[in-house]
This record gives structure tokens, sequence and C-alpha cells, in this order.
């Protein structure tokens, strides 16, 4: 039996309420109709905040 520490526990628990959003510069779509862009940056953002603003759509 595998024993983990509850630190590790919060730290997974954390980390998957938190998503890693790519900050994009130059968007454009290809030639399959996708958006395309030059990633410059990652932001962590709260899942729960994106689905917030996907409520209210």
């Amino acid at each position: 039996m595998n024993i983990t520490p509850l630190e590790a526990k919060r730290r997974q628990k954390k980390a998957e309420e938190i998503l890693n959003i790519p900050v994009l510069k130059n968007i454009w779509k290809d030639e399959n109709g996708e958006l395309t862009g030059n990633v410059i940056d990652y932001v962590d953002m709260p899942k729960e905040l994106i689905n917030k603003s996907r409520r209210g759509k």
C-alpha cells in the first residue's frame, strides 16, 4: 500500500483546479480555419473563473 503525504495531496488538488492558459500574439486563422498564433507566455487561471464566464453566455 502506497501512502501519500497530505501536502502532496493538497498540491495535486490545487493543480487540478488551475489551468495553464497560453497568451498568444499575432492571432490568425490557418488553412483549416483554426485560430493560430505565437505563444508569448502562459498564465495560470482558476477553472472556476473560466466556468463562471461560460455560464454567463
